[in-house]
């Protein structure tokens, strides 16, 4: 594995191009798209009877979803020289779900504040918590719990509904 001083060049190329993933996709969210996206979201039939086509946004919502994904799976490979099928456990899917439950739908900064959340429970939940080696994984537990029946929308859905500010946090289409 390489040290520390030689990833610098690969942390740069990653965090650039998380920067710029990040900003085209809060500008995707302000397009005629994301309109239908969230109207196929609330109703299918709905959405369909006003003249949306259906199959068109669905496909695009996977292409775009599969190509944040692949530039995701590229940007592994360059930290870490390797990918295999062991570095996808079953807990990272876990994650990745609670992530989306604290942050919300519907919003980047969302999606920002759950990836924050997953990343900084794993760092210091065991010193705050307990040193015990299941701690993370019961405190997100616990937080999905929580984040479902106390802010169903997510932190997002929490800010966008309590400030004027709600722009920045999504449209507030909910």
């Amino acid at each position: 594995a390489a040290s520390a001083p030689e990833l610098v060049p690969q942390l740069h190329v990653t965090w650039i191009t998380a920067g710029i993933l990040f900003v085209l996709g809060w500008l995707l969210l302000q397009t005629k798209f994301s309109r239908a996206w969230r109207a196929i979201r609330d109703s299918e039939i709905a959405a369909a009877a006003v003249g949306i086509n259906l199959a068109l946004y669905k496909t695009a919502a996977f292409g775009i979803s599969a190509f944040y994904a692949g530039v995701a799976g590229a940007l592994l490979v360059i930290l870490s020289f390797s990918a295999n099928p062991g570095s996808f456990p079953v807990q990272l899917s876990i994650y990745l779900v609670v992530g989306l439950a604290v942050g919300g739908l519907g919003s980047v900064f969302g999606l920002l504040v759950g990836a924050l959340f997953v990343e900084y429970v794993q760092v210091y939940a065991p010193t705050v918590v307990s040193e015990s080696p299941g701690v993370p994984t019961l405190t997100f537990g616990v937080a999905l719990v929580l984040v479902m029946f106390m802010l169903p929308d997510g932190v997002a859905g929490l800010l966008r509904r309590s400030t004027r500010l709600g722009y920045l946090v999504g449209r507030g289409d909910r």
